[in-house]
């Protein structure tokens, strides 16, 4: 059974079990058929038993009122007419046959032995015995004469071979019901099997299973992880990669379950909801960076659930930030040599004027960004890329005329970080930039940059605040989509990116402005513990 296919095994197991059902149901029925048969068949010889000793012809003849001749002719057409019947003998009280459809034994002894009971008194009875004509089932009756004395007995019987033919066509057919029965079932099978060769498109089931586990094994080696769900939110399949990526043990079912009793992050559940195909959504799962795309499966127009792509970024991130961070500090010190190029033409200038003195006092009054500022910069911002980052915007800002200040309770450091620090250098680079820009694009009396960072357990605060002319209402409803600008074409995706990142990060962002006066702009998120 283990080497044949479906259909073989189905063909088997319904002929077996329609032979066996029938076998059993044949049994049962057989035997009570056999036992109703064989109490109508007792009934009926003893029916006749009695009516045959009730009779006058029979009573007449044995009291020798009556001549034996009269008594064979009915007896004999009664045999011929009755076809449950096979045997009739009439004997008197000394069990002297006086009829027997063998005539040569009228005046000879009843063979058998049971009509010992009528002898004895009994007036009827159903026995088995054997005669001159073989194995029979016999009823004997008791004749009595019109004063109701005994004057003998009638025996009426049917051969056992007629019985065995009987239950014979009784088997014969239940046999051929059962035959009907198991080529009814065959068809049955056929029927079924095509319909499900036409479910499974053609396939085999057999075949199917095969290619389903090919399938999963190329889809288990794939490393982007892979799920599918029906628009129930239900999940339909998932490889092993998306399994190790959502935590699910490798032996738990998911087959059926709900995706969010499996994994019940709300950023997740955001992406594979909805019917419009999202690519490339980034997400946290189990504080990995995932990249996340989603395709519906659309079937007559409507959707049929759902395909979720992974592709954990975590390595190319981590890589990312380290590129990041040396392009900060490369920044940083191309501004530092740039700068320190201009004061040694300065310091040039004076010694060829020979205004040595002017000199010595431009070298004590003028540095680069202060020392001192590099230090508290470094000293309270305790993240090197974020520290260079910093550095580097400092000294942009100082070439442009611009005031920078780090605030003096400003305080960040690794372990306070409650998200990559890739995100923390989009929001303060961005933040920066757009204040650096703000102020080098007009003439304002007053040109300062304030920018507190303030990082801990509870979660993390950055405050950017600029002394502009202010953001104006219509610009502020739209300076988080995506494309908006005013600086021209090829922009607006610095505040939008701040915007999407205070959205994963369930963080938020608030915007104090004021025309003339200046911009401050809060961007908050929750510590790791919420």
């Amino acid at each position: 059974m283990g080497r044949h296919t479906v259909e073989r095994r189905l063909y088997v197991t319904l002929g077996s079990v329609i032979l066996l059902m029938a076998a059993i149901s044949m049994m049962v029925t057989l035997y009570y058929n056999i036992i109703q048969n064989k109490r109508n068949m007792d009934q009926a010889i003893s029916n006749m038993a009695l009516v045959l000793s009730e009779s006058p012809l029979v009573i007449d003849t044995l009291e020798k009122r009556a001549e034996r001749e009269i008594l064979w002719e009915y007896l004999d057409e009664i045999q011929e007419t009755v076809s449950n019947l096979d045997v009739v003998t009439v004997c008197d009280m000394r069990g002297i046959r006086v009829y027997h459809r063998d005539k040569k034994e009228v005046g000879k002894h009843f063979s058998g032995g049971d009509e010992k009971g009528i002898l004895n008194g009994r007036d009827s009875y159903i026995t088995d015995g054997v005669g001159t004509l073989g194995s029979q089932r016999r009823a004997f009756h008791v004749v009595r004469d019109r004063d109701g004395e005994p004057v003998g007995f009638v025996m009426a019987a049917v051969l056992t071979e007629s019985l065995r033919q009987m239950y014979l066509d009784v088997l014969k057919v239940y046999a051929a019901m059962a035959a009907a029965v198991l080529v009814v079932g065959a068809v049955q099978v056929r029927c079924h099997m095509r319909h499900l060769k036409k479910v499974l498109m053609g396939y085999r089931p057999e075949e199917l299973a095969t290619k389903y586990v090919e399938r999963s094994e190329v889809l288990d080696m794939l490393e982007e992880g892979v799920f599918a769900a029906d628009p129930g939110g239900k999940v339909i399949l998932m490889n092993r990669p998306a399994r190790q990526m959502l935590g699910v043990e490798e032996d738990r079912p998911v087959e059926g379950r709900l995706l969010k009793e499996l994994y019940p992050e709300a950023e997740l559940l955001k992406v594979t909801e909805g019917s419009c195909p999202q690519h490339n959504v980034s997400v946290q799962l189990r504080g990995n960076h995932i990249l996340a795309s989603r395709i519906p499966l659309m079937e007559q127009g409507e959707t049929a659930g759902t395909i979720t792509i992974f592709r954990d970024k975590t390595e190319a991130i981590r890589l990312a930030e380290q590129l990041t961070g040396t392009s900060d500090m490369v920044d940083t010190l191309r501004a530092f040599n740039h700068e320190f190029m201009n004061k040694l033409h300065v310091i040039l200038g004076y010694l060829q004027l020979g205004q040595s003195g002017e000199a010595m006092e431009y070298i004590m009054n003028t540095s680069l960004v202060s020392g001192q500022a590099v230090v508290n910069v470094t000293r309270q911002i305790a993240v090197p890329h974020l520290s260079a980052l910093i550095i580097g915007k400092m000294m942009k800002a100082g070439e442009l005329g611009i005031g920078f200040s780090l605030s003096a309770d400003s305080s960040c450091s690794q372990e306070g970080l409650s998200m990559p620090v890739d995100c923390y250098v989009t929001v303060i680079g961005n933040l920066l930039e757009n204040a650096i820009e703000e102020l080098n694009s007009r003439s304002y009396p007053v040109k300062e940059i304030s920018l507190g960072i303030y990082c801990g357990e509870k979660g993390t605060m950055i405050v950017c605040g600029d002394t502009g002319g202010g953001i104006s209402e219509e610009v502020r409803t739209k300076m988080f989509e995506r494309g908006f600008s005013t600086k021209g074409e090829g922009r607006g995706t610095g505040m939008a990116l701040v915007w999407n990142l205070a959205e994963q990060y369930r963080g938020t962002v608030e915007v104090e402005t004021e025309p003339g006066e200046g911009t401050c702009i809060t961007v908050s998120f929750p510590g790791q513990g919420g």
